[in-house]
């Protein structure tokens, strides 16, 4: 990774009011930076970030083809009603990926 583009993300981040940023790869924490008044150990208000991230996954998944199973069967999971299923609703898939 280049450093001086690491460092110009950083500097980056923080003109959007962030609380703070943390780069892992391959494992390793390669960067991480706090925004005042911000600083480690801090705990966070995350709301949203599961989504995104779970979204972010997903797509990464759907990309690469990895997915093959009903998804129907999941929708005895939701606590909300899915509305309006039909046939294309129905047809959906998934399947984990194998690496």
């Amino acid at each position: 990774m280049d450093s001086a583009s690491l460092a110009r993300l950083i500097e980056t981040v923080g003109t959007y009011k962030q609380d703070s940023l943390m780069i892992i790869r391959h494992g390793r924490i390669v960067a991480e930076a706090y925004y005042a008044p911000y600083v480690a150990g801090i705990s966070h208000d995350l709301r949203s970030v599961t989504k995104s991230v779970v979204s972010t996954l997903t797509a990464i998944e759907l990309k690469q083809g990895c997915w093959t199973v009903s998804i129907s069967r999941f929708w005895t999971c939701f606590r909300k009603k899915i509305l309006r299923v039909d046939e294309n609703k129905r047809a959906m898939t998934s399947r984990p990926c194998s690496y």
